[in-house]
């Protein structure tokens, strides 16, 4: 048991310190590059990262012809939500 809470814990630390050297990269690119950085957009940037994962669900290549739109990127949101919302 106390061997899950460890390795579970593990994973969460680095989910988030991946998430925040994200928001650090782009920081230090915007101020390089002269451009907008996350501390420029809304929220102080902290959103950032949960904007880019929506946007990476958006650019998904599959196109399925049979059923709608709505409901194919409902359940990519779902399945999204479900795996990092934790």
């Amino acid at each position: 048991m106390l061997l899950l809470l460890i390795l579970i814990l593990t994973v969460v630390f680095v989910l988030q310190a991946i998430a925040f050297f994200t928001l650090l990269e782009r920081h230090v690119l915007g101020i390089t590059q002269n451009r907008l950085g996350p501390k420029k957009v809304r929220f102080y940037g902290i959103l950032q990262p949960l904007i880019d994962g929506l946007k990476l669900i958006n650019k998904e290549q599959l196109i399925v012809y049979s059923v709608s739109p709505t409901i194919f990127l409902g359940v990519t949101l779902m399945r999204f939500l479900l795996v990092f919302g934790e």
